[in-house]
């Protein structure tokens, strides 16, 4: 009767009855909810980081050669942390830092290619003092905007008062 014995699904509402034993209308009903669930439910799930790391090294050339040279070149090509030439980093070529700097500059002008929705609009005049008389004034506008039309009208246009 519990999910240690395996007739409880663990995704079932009623998993917490101890009664409770899953029939097929469960597996139904957890099933549909899993088909409406969005597909990317977490950003930073581990699916989604390794396919932004395979976007993002898609376009990084590795030069085998070159790296097995160096590997030859220094004994301790990876080190340990007991290794006395710990923290020594080897000469890197002006030209892979130049790729370096030029991913991270495509990439930043990427993320600043997109941009946030503004909340408000520049253009329109502010007639609130904060965010919930803001919200307040909206409510207001939609209930009596129509009768106030002609009152704002003529105070734009300073006929309000009378002579």
């Amino acid at each position: 009767m519990t999910s240690e014995e395996g007739r409880v699904h663990p995704d079932c509402r009623n998993a917490s009855n101890p009664y409770h034993e899953c029939s097929d209308y469960c597996f139904k009903v957890i099933a549909e909810a899993k088909a409406r669930m969005p597909q990317n439910q977490s950003v930073f799930n581990q699916k989604t980081l390794y396919n932004a790391y395979k976007k993002r090294t898609k376009n990084v050339e590795v030069d085998l050669e070159e790296y097995n040279r160096m590997k030859e070149a220094d004994p301790e090509f990876y080190r340990e942390a007991s290794s006395l030439q710990y923290g020594k980093a080897p000469k890197i070529s002006e030209e892979k830092i130049d790729k370096m700097v030029k991913e991270l500059k495509d990439r930043d002008a990427k993320r600043n290619s997109f941009s946030r929705r503004r909340r408000f609009h520049e253009e329109k005049d502010i007639d609130s003092i904060n965010d919930r008389n803001e919200h307040f004034n909206k409510k207001i506008e939609r209930a009596f905007g129509k009768y106030t039309l002609e009152i704002k009208n003529n105070l734009e246009r300073g006929t309000a008062l009378p002579d």
